[in-house]
């Protein structure tokens, strides 16, 4: 599930940095791709994973991050096998302006 954005939205141009992509070496960047589960704030992740470069996608696959909304209620059941990380990554990333590593928002 992609969210549709108006084109007359009027975002500040260092808003728009990509930080949510990832390089293949000597070729391109690739955007990045997450799932997050159905909760009340996934559409306001989404807006800023997208803003950054990055896409979320309605099912995980093997080069998709999964990320767990702070203070939402969601069960483990609604997450695939593997990795979930905190979206403290993610909005931490863009205040600091770039990727930071991942590790210590393992959940």
């Amino acid at each position: 599930m992609r969210a549709t954005f108006s084109s007359k939205q009027k975002i500040p141009k260092e808003e728009w940095k990509l930080i949510f992509v990832q390089e293949i070496p000597n070729w391109i960047q690739v955007p990045m791709m997450f799932y997050i589960p159905d909760c009340p704030s996934k559409n306001d992740l989404t807006k800023k994973i997208m803003r950054h470069g990055g896409i979320v996608v309605a099912i995980h696959e093997c080069c998709t991050y999964q990320i767990k909304p702070v203070n939402e209620d969601i069960k483990s059941a609604d997450y695939f096998p593997g990795a979930v990380y905190d979206s403290t990554w993610i909005l931490d990333s863009i205040r600091a302006g770039e990727l930071l590593h991942n590790a210590e928002y393992f959940q």
